[in-house]
Formats: C-alpha cells, sequence, structure tokens
C-alpha cells in the first residue's frame, strides 16, 4: 500500500469517528484534584519569591500536606477504561507503604527531629552580637542546635524537605494516567514561559524591585526570586520541560499523521525560557544551558532522522535547527555589550583567579568541618552557625586575609553542606531514595524514548550544577527537580 492510500485511508477514519480518541481515559476526581493542587503549589511557591520566605514555607507544607491527604479521602467516582478506575483510600495505604522512599523520607524526618530534641548548642543575642552556648546533651544519638526557625533550624529544614518529599509520595501513589503527568508538565512550561517573560521585562526597564513592587536583599534577583542564580537554574529545568513536550506531542503527531502542529510553541517556549536564563548572567546556569544544548541538539537530529519513515522531511528540519542556534546567538548579542562584557567577561575570569579560589577554600573549611563530625553532622540547619568557627581557624592557618568577614550562610555546595549538617548517616536516606529511582529509570532503560532522555540531562546537569551552587535549598527548585524526576518515571511505569 503507498503512502498516499494510507493517508486517505485515515482521512476517511476521522471523518467516520469525527476526528476523537475512542479510547480517551477518564481521569477521577481525586487524580484531577491532586493535579489541582500540585500546579497551584508550584506556581504559589514560584511568584512569592521562590518560596524562601519563612511563612511561605509554611503554606507550602500546608499545601503538601492537604494534597497528600486527598489520597485517602473516599472518591466514589468509578472510571474503568483500560480497567482503571478509582483507588480506595486502603488501597492506597498498601501503595503508600510499598514505596521505599517514603520510609526513607520518613526515617529522615524522624531523624532531623532527634537533631531536634538532643540540643547540643543554644543560639544567643544580644540584638546586635550572635553566640552559642554549649548544653548537655546525649552524645551517642544526633544532635543539633536550638537556633530561631526564621533562620534556619531542624524544624525549618524539616518543613522545606517535607513538602517535596510529600509531594513525590503523592504522585507516586495518586496519579494512574500519563495525561495527568503531561498537564502538570504543560502548566509548569507556561507558568516558567510567564516567568522568563517578566524577568527579562524586569532587567529591560531597570528594574530596582521585584515586579516593580517588592524590595530584595540583594540586586541580583531574576524575575521573583530573590537569587538571580536560583531563578536561572528553574528556568534551565524549564527548558527541559518545554523541550520534552516538544519531542512528545512532535513524534506522536507524525505517527497518527496529523496536519496539527501546535507541539511547535512548545519550542517557541523553550527558545524564551534559554533566552532568559542566558541573560541573567549566572555563570553556572550559562555553561548549563550550553551543555543542555550540546547533548540536545545531536539527538534532535537523530530523532529526527528516525521519524523519516512518517514523512518528516529531514533537511527543512535540520535548517530549523541551525536558525534557532543563530536565533539564541543573535538575541544574546542584542543585549547591551557593555554589561555583558562587565557582568560575564569578567566574572568568568575572576572564576579562574579570585572567585573560584574563594570558593576552593570555602570547601577545604567545610571539608575539616565534617571530618570532625562525620557521622551524625551537626544538625539540620546548623551550618551557617558552626562554619564561622572553621572559617577562622582554616583561613588563619593558612594566611588567607581576602573576604574575611563575610558570613556564610551557605557551602555553595550541596552535597557538602547536606553532609556537615546531617552527617553520613543523614545523606544516606537522600542517596537511598536516588539509589531507588536510578534502578527504577534503568530497569526502564528499553521505555525510554527521546522526551523522557530531556528531562533525565536536565535534572543530570542540575545535579552536577549543585557542586558549586546551593539551589536545592530554594524551595522552588528543590520542588520543581523532584517533580520532573518523579513525574517522569511515573510516565515510563504507567500504561495508559
Amino acid at each position: 500500500m503507498s503512502k498516499s492510500s494510507a493517508v486517505d485511508m485515515l482521512e476517511a477514519y476521522r471523518k467516520q469517528t469525527g476526528n476523537k480518541d475512542t479510547h480517551k481515559v477518564t481521569v477521577t476526581w481525586r487524580e484531577r484534584i491532586i493535579v489541582f493542587l500540585i500546579v497551584t503549589q508550584l506556581i504559589f511557591t514560584v511568584w512569592v519569591f521562590g518560596g524562601v520566605k519563612l511563612w511561605t514555607n509554611y503554606v507550602n507544607i500546608i499545601f503538601s500536606g492537604v494534597t497528600f491527604l486527598f489520597l485517602f479521602v473516599p472518591f466514589f467516582y468509578k472510571a474503568r477504561h483500560f480497567g482503571i478506575r478509582s483507588s480506595t483510600p486502603g488501597e492506597n495505604f498498601k501503595l503508600l507503604f510499598k514505596f521505599p522512599v517514603f520510609w526513607f523520607g520518613l526515617l529522615l524526618m524522624i531523624y532531623i527531629s532527634i537533631q531536634g530534641f538532643n540540643v547540643s548548642d543554644v543560639f544567643g543575642t544580644d540584638g546586635i552580637l550572635w553566640w552559642l552556648i554549649p548544653v548537655s546533651y546525649i552524645e551517642w544519638l544526633p544532635s543539633g542546635f536550638d537556633t530561631p526557625i526564621g533562620g534556619m533550624s531542624p524544624w525549618r529544614t524539616i518543613i522545606m524537605l517535607g513538602a517535596p518529599w510529600l509531594m513525590i509520595c503523592t504522585i507516586w501513589v495518586g496519579i494512574r494516567h500519563r495525561r495527568s503527568i503531561r498537564i502538570l508538565f504543560v502548566l509548569m512550561c507556561v507558568n516558567n514561559t510567564i516567568l522568563a517573560i517578566v524577568a527579562v521585562a524586569q532587567k529591560m526597564t531597570g528594574a530596582k524591585l521585584i515586579l516593580w513592587r517588592y524590595g530584595s536583599e540583594a540586586q541580583t534577583f531574576w524575575g521573583t526570586f530573590i537569587n538571580g542564580n536560583h531563578g536561572a537554574v528553574f528556568l534551565y529545568l524549564g527548558i527541559t520541560v518545554s523541550l520534552s513536550l516538544y519531542f512528545y506531542y512532535f513524534e506522536k503527531s507524525k505517527r497518527k499523521m496529523s496536519k496539527n502542529s501546535f507541539y511547535i510553541i512548545f519550542l517557541g517556549f523553550g527558545i524564551i525560557m534559554s533566552t532568559s536564563s542566558m541573560y541573567a548572567l549566572s555563570r553556572g546556569s550559562i555553561l548549563a544551558v550550553f551543555i543542555l544544548f550540546s547533548m540536545i541538539l545531536p539527538i534532535y537530529c537523530i530523532f529526527l532522522y528516525r521519524l523519516r519513515e512518517f514523512g518528516v522531511k529531514l533537511l527543512p528540519n535540520y535548517i530549523v535547527v541551525v536558525l534557532i542556534i543563530i536565533f539564541s546567538v543573535k538575541i544574546f548579542n542584542f543585549f547591551d555589550s557593555k554589561l555583558k562584557e562587565e557582568k560575564i567577561t569578567h566574572s568568568f575570569s575572576n572564576s579562574i583567579n579570585f572567585e573560584n579560589s574563594l570558593r576552593y577554600h570555602l570547601y577545604q573549611a567545610t571539608w575539616k568541618m565534617i571530618k570532625d563530625n562525620w557521622i551524625f553532622g551537626y544538625g539540620a540547619g546548623s551550618y551557617r552557625y558552626q562554619f564561622p568557627y572553621y572559617q577562622r581557624k582554616y583561613f588563619r592557618e593558612n594566611n588567607l586575609k581576602f573576604k574575611y568577614n563575610v558570613f556564610v550562610r551557605f557551602a555553595h555546595n550541596d552535597y557538602l553542606h547536606y553532609l556537615s549538617e546531617l552527617g553520613i548517616v543523614g545523606c544516606s536516606f537522600i542517596f537511598l531514595s536516588f539509589l531507588y529511582f536510578s534502578i527504577k529509570y534503568f530497569n526502564k532503560i528499553k521505555s525510554i524514548r527521546f522526551h523522557h532522555t530531556i528531562i533525565l540531562v536536565g535534572c543530570s546537569i542540575s545535579l552536577l550544577h549543585a557542586l558549586i551552587e546551593f539551589h536545592f535549598f530554594n524551595p522552588a527548585v528543590l520542588f520543581f527537580f523532584s517533580l520532573l524526576l518523579v513525574g517522569n518515571l511515573k510516565l515510563l511505569e504507567l500504561r495508559v
């Protein structure tokens, strides 16, 4: 049968059926509510300064808790399409108890709680200076500091880590349809694109306030993120979502021989987010975006080649690839060259000489801190209170005078930071969670397609980026990363 006759038969079938999917899956009300709450939570977190304020942490954990509880609310709406129906609370309990990450997360929460109750040092202040007062504690148990929750403390750490943990459990147990995950991804993509446009608009108008209204602790904010580096990370994770959706709907359209080309809009979203992420002038994010596209473009060419049997013309699409590269370069060069030279060229030269050297010494001092208490750590939220002692000691031993009085709140390396606070025991629960997801991905390796690969690439780059940044202490970035990791795996796990 020729290709033209096959297309004619397909068009005739579409006319008879009204071009409707005869196997459309109905999503239960429980699942719809869960999707709505998760999307609402993510949008809220993004637009209230990336969720870094204490009150936003409270709202975040409440959102996650309410969404989690919907797993156990009885719904009688039953959809038996492809054998899938609304699960009962009892069935959800069984699935939850079989989910290893639930237990790893629960053990981590208990571990941090023990640190919070077994206090080794109490925070004191006169309003200007602060100090730590040693107190008696149980030495063979994990311990921590009694510090203000408004800064960092074990209880705030539980709130910050608990929100994505509950969300992961909710998605794993409560989402039963690929369609729900894709709705999540589409809405996230739209939200990130709006954020990217707002961020560029703020920069072009010379805004000194977030959203032209709210003051910021730093003038390096990007969009609604107080830390511009974290805003750039959030955007390049959004790029992976937009490109993943583009790959998926492009392939689906060609396999169904559909004339619909709406998938091109996701490519446009990706370009907008790429431009905004680059314009943030974050060194790590610029490198991350460069690596991302360096890996994606060859994948895209292979992807097009494999679709040639479905009538995809290769040459026009390869021309599109070249045009995208040229367009991105032209847009980037359009920006103020003076700003670019001062912020990027100067920053990269500093990375080789001064700035990178400072971070290297911070890592060395943090490593000494870890070696002194590597089993249990100093307690969740304790880094900014314990590190100054090691900072002074290390800098004196090595005769380092530059930036001596800087108050370091984060290690600028998430792995060293968590290890110093939680120790090997606490970090093992996080490691086991990643190990579980890695095994699940490996078991599905034969089912992984291009749109799954793109998100895996983005998540892997963000994990590498965490070696020189602390973006996983930003609630919005951590929540988004967790959502991508578990959502992408659910796409592989689900049948419909």
